[in-house]
């Protein structure tokens, strides 16, 4: 009796221990996960001078005008008739050179490409995002990230990398609003909500894990307009970049210079950001840039250079 007493008295006790409830996720070691990320001067400085390309790539897509459309150039180059329907007033809307400096416009026009009429907003969306963005990552990897100890707060914490991360959800804003065509609404639910991921950016603990879900929950809002629209493949094409550069982002495959490779493959995301923001422009605003540059080129004698969409 007395050894099924002791049995159960162990049942009880072990049915009256509390079962261990799961721990959430641990933040992460921030000292430890940016130890595990050092990278050598020169590696940082490489990093830096990756993110030149997405800026020049973004000039010359603008004064190239490669947003016009290819065939819309030439059909108001082979016939005058077309080229000045519709009640056109090119002095309202063009930037052309006036007769008597069109000679010596003629050879700074095609060095400099010239503007001829002001991009649509959505295509300077594009550009003032991956514009404002990258000073600050430049200054961050080429001056600041190498000089303190990996991991120190006053790396993680410093105010250019701290600007460096920000910028990326202003570029998110702009993004917003060329990708939804210039939506006002739905820019401004975008710009709360980076916004306040601007302002988690500054607290005084730095959060890696939530920074990286944010910025992706960023990148998600910007692109949804586009799925939206039923363009796939520019959807697929923007994401299979950003999901690329993550895993680099992410793995750290190459060691010291993953970040460079990361910086590297999101040069594609300027060119898929300008075929986005080019597919909203208004018919209207398309032929009255067509119609200012062929008016320039007749100005200047210039060749059918330039235009870029068809």
């Amino acid at each position: 009796s007395n050894n099924n007493n002791s049995s159960n008295n162990n049942s009880n006790s072990s049915d009256a221990t509390p079962e261990k409830k799961p721990q959430p996720p641990t933040e992460i070691d921030v000292a430890k996960y940016m130890a595990d990320r050092e990278m050598t001067p020169f590696q940082e400085r490489m990093n830096a001078i990756t993110m030149i390309p997405n800026v020049l790539y973004c000039v010359y897509f603008i004064l190239s005008k490669q947003w016009i459309s290819a065939s819309l150039l030439q059909e108001y180059r082979d016939d005058a008739d077309v080229l000045f329907d519709n009640d056109f007033d090119s002095s309202s809307s063009c930037i052309t050179p006036s007769s008597s400096s069109s000679s010596s416009s003629s050879s700074s026009s095609s060095w400099l490409f010239s503007l001829t009429s002001i991009p649509p907003t959505t295509i300077m969306a594009v550009f003032w995002g991956v514009t404002v963005h990258a000073p600050f990552s430049f200054l961050y990897h080429w001056k600041y990230a190498h000089i303190f100890a990996a991991g120190s707060e006053k790396r993680t914490g410093h105010w250019s990398r701290r600007m460096d991360h920000s910028m990326i959800h202003v570029a998110s804003m702009m993004f917003a609003y060329a990708a939804s065509g210039g939506n006002w609404d739905y820019t401004l639910v975008n710009v709360l909500f980076n916004a306040d991921c601007i302002y988690r950016q500054f607290k005084l603990k730095v959060r890696p894990r939530r920074n990286q879900i944010r910025v992706g929950l960023s990148i998600l809002a910007y692109t949804i307009p586009i799925l939206h629209r039923g363009d796939v493949l520019l959807f697929s094409r923007l994401w299979c970049v950003m999901l690329l550069a993550g895993w680099f982002f992410v793995k750290y495959p190459i060691g010291g210079w993953s970040h460079a490779m990361f910086h590297l493959i999101l040069c594609g995301l300027p060119y898929c950001m300008m075929q986005v923001a080019t597919s909203v422009v208004s018919d209207a605003d398309m032929q009255r840039a067509a119609q200012c540059a062929v008016l320039a080129e007749q100005a200047t004698g210039g060749g059918g250079g330039g235009g870029g969409v068809m």
